[in-house]
Order: structure tokens, then C-alpha cells, then sequence
């Protein structure tokens, strides 16, 4: 399978090809004679005038037993390797980095630190288990000699390109593919830093993330993810429920109230962006605050006296 993607950058064309067992062993990069005969042999009629830059990626399908061991965490490709196919490496990574770096800010201050940290890996592991599984899918669907990818590729694919155009206007077709590529599916619904005090009720549950949406604060109309953006813990409240004591607000916990929002709920959103408690009872709040270690051990929210770890180069 031979792809070439025209990007006008520092090179003008991007040339990326799949090799069978017959690469296997070679190590140096690819160079114009070996790219030229790849494009000879797919009947493209181009020439390579120059290589701004080329490698060889040997696909390694590959996941951690576990991603925490004592004092050693592993995230991104230390944690998983698969095939770049559908591009979900850079979104796992990211993903990874966000999950574990507010737990490793918290943990000194948490009440139970190993359920906190144990956590990240009750997270992750299964996102990633479930994107290698895409990755597999759609690296067989390009380059699969097997009898049915050949079929889809050779006689399916070129039938249905006309018919392309018309089906990307269509949002509910097009809404759960960009979905699942952005890594928007991911929730923690089961993750053991879920609380939710309200089970059966609609909406957000906690363990999802938590979307984009216009609100009207205290201060005014504001975009939900401008009002959450500062690091930290946010709590929101609906229109009618209660305050939340004092001890909750600080540094590392912000409260906003939404004022368009009926109710009485009260919802707490974790650095991470995703929603981790959901109830109306603010001494449960605290509670799940406290588990989490975004309130110091006496009660008070944690701030920048606490001792931090220090990183040497």
C-alpha cells in the first residue's frame, strides 16, 4: 500500500508506504531510489527530486501489564504502541499526561493516595486497550492483503467515492466518526473517583466529560470551558442549591454558581475536564474533595505551601 498526501510544507508531498516481510532487518532510511520505486511500481507517473526526511517504523503492538509500580508511573508511548493508523497516539498521550499529572499534584494531600494514584491506571489501561483495537481495525482495512480488506479497498471503496461528497454533509453520520478519532467516547463512569449521589437522574453523570456549553455565571455569560479553565477543581452549582462551606473554596477549589441552570444539584469538575462527583449534599462534596486530596489533611483547601517534588535535569 503506497499513500502520498500532498501538504505543501517544507516538503510539498508526504509519501508513506506499508512493506511486507521483505523490509524486515533494514535499518537506514528510506532514500530517492527506494521511494522512486515505490512510486514506480503503484503506476504513479511522479519523480522524487529531493527527501527533506525519511525513517522506517516498525508497528509494535504493545501494552503495559500495569501502569503504576511503587514510585514509577508510565504514560504515553511508554505505556502503549500500536500502528499510527487513525492517529490516536498523540490524543492517548495527552490524555495519559492530563489523567496522571493532577493525580501526582494531589496525592500528597489525599486521604487514601494509593486509591488515587492506583486509580490512573483503572482509567487508562482500558481507553488504551479499546484505541489499539481501533488502530489494528483500521490498519487492517488499508492494508490487509487478506481477501476482504482487498475487496472493500479494490471494489467497495471506489464504488462509494461518488457518493462521498454528499455523505460528509450528513452530521449524524459524520458526528460519531470524528467522535471516536478525537478520543471524545472516554468516560470514567466506573473509575472509583466516580461519586454520584444521584443515580438514575439524566444529564452528565459523574466519569464523563464534561462539554462546552454557554452558561451565565455570577459575572455573566461565559463559556463553560473559559469557567473551568484555571487549574484546580471546579464546582458548580445549579440556580437554587446550597452553599457550599467555606472550607471547600480556596486555591485549589473554585465555586461558581450558574445562574440558568435549575435546580439544586451540585457538580464537581476534575482538572482533567471531566466531572467526578454529582449530588446536592455539600458535606458529601467535601468528602469526595477531600478523597481526592484537593483539601489539605486538616480540612482546608490545598495551596502552594505544600511541599512539591522537584524536577532535576
Amino acid at each position: 500500500m503506497l499513500f502520498v498526501f500532498a501538504l505543501g510544507e517544507r516538503a510539498p508531498w508526504r509519501v508513506l508506504a506499508t512493506r511486507g516481510p521483505t523490509g524486515a532487518g533494514r535499518h537506514s532510511p528510506p532514500g530517492c531510489e527506494e521511494l522512486q520505486r515505490l512510486l514506480d511500481a503503484s503506476g504513479l507517473r511522479a519523480r522524487v527530486g529531493r527527501v527533506a526526511w525519511s525513517d522506517r517504523l516498525r508497528l509494535a503492538r504493545r501494552l503495559a501489564q500495569t501502569y503504576r509500580r511503587g514510585p514509577v508511573c508510565l504514560a504515553g508511548d511508554a505505556a502503549h504502541s500500536h500502528s499510527p493508523a487513525a492517529a490516536q497516539g498523540m490524543n492517548l498521550g495527552l490524555q495519559d499526561a492530563a489523567g496522571l499529572g493532577w493525580r501526582l499534584a494531589l496525592a500528597g494531600s489525599a486521604r487514601q493516595p494509593e486509591v488515587l494514584l492506583d486509580s490512573y491506571e483503572a482509567e487508562r489501561r482500558p481507553v488504551a486497550r479499546a484505541s489499539i483495537t481501533l488502530t489494528d481495525l483500521v490498519f487492517w482495512a488499508e492494508s490487509s492483503p487478506a481477501g476482504t480488506a482487498a475487496l472493500l479497498r479494490a471494489v467497495v471503496a471506489p464504488l462509494a467515492a461518488p457518493l462521498m461528497p454528499a455523505l460528509l454533509h450528513r452530521r449524524e453520520l459524520t458526528t460519531p466518526a470524528m467522535r471516536l478519532l478525537a478520543g471524545l467516547w472516554v468516560h470514567y463512569r466506573h473509575s472509583p473517583l466516580s461519586l454520584d449521589d444521584l443515580p438514575g437522574h439524566g444529564g452528565l453523570r459523574p466519569g464523563d466529560r464534561v462539554p462546552d456549553a454557554a452558561v451565565v455565571a455570577e459575572r455573566g455569560p461565559v463559556r463553560l470551558h473559559d469557567l473551568t479553565a484555571r487549574a484546580g477543581v471546579h464546582v458548580l452549582l445549579a440556580r437554587h442549591a446550597r452553599d457550599v462551606p467555606p472550607s471547600t473554596v480556596g486555591p485549589g477549589v473554585h465555586v461558581h454558581r450558574l445562574r440558568d441552570r435549575p435546580g439544586t444539584a451540585v457538580v464537581a469538575v476534575r482538572p482533567d475536564g471531566y466531572l467526578g462527583y454529582r449530588g446536592t449534599d455539600p458535606a458529601h462534596l467535601g468528602g469526595w474533595l477531600g478523597g481526592i486530596g484537593a483539601l489539605d489533611r486538616d480540612g482546608d483547601p490545598a495551596d502552594d505551601r505544600r511541599p512539591r517534588t522537584g524536577v532535576r535535569r
